[in-house]
């Protein structure tokens, strides 16, 4: 049943007393209420009945009580009541998932065929629950806004018809501690005048020390009447526990703002602290340009599903995210722009960016990338001669990027191949279900290679491989493009190659994807002579590397690909999943090249789970400071975990490990902090108390973004954009 008045506002019967009363009169109230459910009058038992759900939620204790009544009467009533006392088609949580108790949710007219410009208002009730009538129509989505004096405004978009869908906001009480964590800021516009309405969109959030918060998509604040906004993202259901519960001090907000009501004002992206209040400012461009896009047969596009299809994005600065701009910039092919770069993308077509500045003409005209060859040489890495006939290709992704899976038969069926093949050259075909192939080719007696870039395309790497060899690849992003349009790979060592075949075995909890990728341990002493060289390209350390497979089928038989002459032990590493260990098969390799060995099932152990407390120079705790982990075998540092209120960050460590955790991250090559440093050692057990960092007062303030004690921050000027 839904409760409407005259002016379309939902009654908010939970939680709303028809008068103020003190909590014992009012129980007493109750009482004699729900007694009267059975009384011999029908008039007083409906008088009774209709009284109760005028009390709502703070009757629903007692009523509940009453549905266990042996009068049958009251028994029955008191069911009824409590079924429409706790009734809703929606709930209302905050960032945390705690009802707003008290949200405005005003959604169009237009749902239910009214007038758009005359908006319903349903108010929640303690719970947060509201009762949202079904559309005139069919099934729909619609977006809603929601608002709090006490948290702000936000958008949301829900279903209706609904039954009891929670739908949580970006938005966290002031008061409270995830409030005080929120991004504050105000919109203004060209004049400095305050902007109502405008959205904040927030698709991710960096803590001290670069660690990485991805909110659940779609999450937009709007600003209030004054132009003032609050926003405190949902985070992802799959967001990683080493951040802590709550959104760390200093940590910066990745937003982009946009008025919608009025598109002539242009669209920003900042990163914001949430240390103070953000000032944003929308701009109108000065200068509307004609816009041109170049087709594959040198012409201006007009096909108008082919431009529907394209977007156009702007970037105001190279370290801020791109923005992306209404369709009609490219459906009506003219628009004002402000200085910045723009960027289009379009499905299967690759276009060079576009600056826009002072002296740029009034038509601008995107055009596609031009072919690029890339030139380089393949040698063996071991002796440095010329590898004659090995493949070359060109690739702009991966799939499951295993060479060691190609039988003789595919090897057998490359080699037949011409310097030259053609992409879609059955030969190719167990390369191409691996990588997204643009160009392939084939080394000559010297080494050498040239491939090319297809027109509106990208390649992203160039990879060389050969059979029994390490496939090695070179990322093209480093490369430098000259005036012919041609780059120098440089040379691209391949060094002989083994195989060993494992089953990585991993109970995947239901709904998981579960990620497994090999690591060579290259063992300290009797080495050959040539296994510096080697060592050089092993992976993550440059844009060259060894190109081996990423992700292994879990729970599968597969081969992968191991250097052949070399000392080394196998590890397989759970990367998203450091709560199990690196399994490292504890046998010392070193096989032949094209020697294949079978290592069987590899299983994995759960890690130690070990806390490390950060402290001032007082002992006070620090929350937000970044601590990351490195083993002593020579690991990368993992990402950061952020410390919580009390100090204490949670890691992951290895039983039987030895490494070291690093507290703050400092850029530079000045000399680390030693009291930033903790070595650690574990034995088959966690150590009972935590390793403990003790900051300075400076390494404290740096932290939180403060270099010195400055005055009272005056307003912030307002910067404009001038041609």
């Amino acid at each position: 049943m839904h409760r409407l008045c005259a002016a379309g506002v939902v009654l908010a019967v939970l939680g709303a007393t028809a008068h103020a009363e003190p909590d014992e009169a009012l129980d007493k109230r109750i009482a004699r209420l729900i007694g009267q459910l059975g009384h011999a009058k029908h008039a007083v038992r409906e008088a009774a009945h209709g009284e109760l759900l005028r009390i709502g939620y703070p009757a629903a204790g007692a009523v509940q009580k009453a549905t266990a009544s042996s009068d049958a009467e009251v028994a029955l009533r008191a069911q009824s009541i409590l079924d429409t006392l706790l009734a809703h088609t929606h709930a209302i949580l905050d960032a945390l998932g705690r009802p707003v108790e008290g949200a405005e949710v005003r959604l169009a007219g237009s749902v239910w065929g009214d007038d758009a410009n005359k908006p319903r208002t349903f108010l929640a009730d303690a719970r947060g629950h509201v009762d949202i009538p079904p559309p005139g129509g069919e099934p729909t989505r619609a977006d809603a806004r929601v608002s709090h004096p006490a948290y702000g405004v936000a958008r949301i978009t829900l279903d209706l018809p609904a039954d009891q869908q929670k739908l949580r906001v970006p938005l966290a009480r002031r008061t409270s501690e995830a409030g005080k964590r929120a991004l504050r800021g105000l919109v203004i516009g060209p004049g400095g005048k305050p902007l109502a309405g405008a959205a904040v969109f927030c698709n991710e959030i960096r803590t001290p020390g670069e660690g990485l918060i991805t909110p659940t998509r779609g999450q937009v604040a709007l600003t209030d009447a004054k132009g003032r906004f609050a926003i405190y993202p949902v985070p992802s259901p799959r967001r990683a526990d080493e951040r802590g519960k709550l959104i760390p001090p200093s940590s910066t907000f990745h937003v982009r703002v946009a008025c919608e009501a009025d598109e002539s004002l242009f669209p920003r992206a900042a990163r914001l602290p949430n240390t103070g209040e953000a000032r944003v400012q929308l701009l109108r461009p000065a200068r509307r340009f004609g816009l041109r896009f170049e087709g594959l047969d040198g012409k201006p596009l007009t096909d108008a599903k082919t431009l529907a299809d394209m977007t156009l994005s702007y970037q105001e600065r190279r370290e801020l995210g791109r923005i992306a701009l209404p369709k009609r910039y490219v459906t009506e092919g003219e628009g004002g722009l402000l200085p910045g770069t723009y960027h289009l993308r379009a499905p299967s077509l690759r276009y060079l960016p576009l600056t826009v500045d002072a002296n740029s003409p009034e038509t601008l005209t995107f055009r596609l990338a031009p072919p690029v060859t890339f030139h380089g040489r393949v040698v063996h890495g071991v002796t440095g001669e010329p590898m004659k006939g090995a493949f070359v290709v060109g690739w702009a992704g991966t799939m499951h990027n295993n060479l060691a899976m190609l039988t003789d038969e595919q090897w057998r069926t490359l080699d037949r191949l011409p310097v030259r093949p053609a992409l879609d050259d059955e030969a190719l075909k167990p390369v191409a279900e691996r990588y997204v192939l643009l160009a392939a080719g084939r080394t000559d007696r010297d080494g050498r290679f040239a491939l090319t870039q297809p027109r509106a395309k990208k390649i992203y790497s160039v990879m060389a491989f050969a059979r029994d060899f390490v496939p090695f690849k070179s990322r093209t992003y480093s490369l430098e493009v000259g005036e012919t349009h041609r780059a120098d790979v440089g040379t691209l060592p391949l060094y002989p190659a083994a195989r060993v075949f494992v089953r990585p075995l991993v109970q995947v909890p239901p709904g998981r994807n579960v990620s497994v990728s090999p690591r060579w341990r290259l063992l300290t002493h009797g080495q050959p002579t040539w296994v510096d060289r080697f060592r050089k390209a092993l992976p993550y350390q440059s844009v060259r590397e060894y190109e081996y497979i990423h992700w292994m089928k879990v729970n599968r038989r597969q081969p992968v690909h191991v250097p052949a002459g070399v000392l080394l032990k196998l590890a397989l590493e759970l990367p998203y999943d450091d709560q199990w260990t690196t399994a490292t098969v504890n046998r010392v390799l070193q096989l032949r090249q094209g020697e294949t060995r079978e290592l069987g099932d590899v299983g994995f152990l759960r890690a130690l789970r070990v806390e490390v407390r950060v402290v001032g120079k007082d002992g006070k705790p620090v929350e937000g400071a970044p601590v990351r982990r490195r083993y002593d075998r020579g690991d990368a540092w993992c990402v950061a975990h952020n410390t919580d209120a009390a100090g204490l960050a949670r890691l992951y460590v290895d039983a039987n490990s030895t490494g070291q955790f690093r507290v703050l991250d400092w850029r530079g090559t000045l000399p680390r902090p030693a009291n930033t440093m903790i070595s650690f050692k574990v034995g088959k057990t966690a150590p009972a108390t935590p390793y403990v960092a003790r900051l300075t007062d400076e390494q404290v303030r740096v932290l939180r973004g403060i270099r010195k004690k400055r005055p009272a921050r005056p307003k912030a000027p307002v910067v404009e954009f001038r041609y």
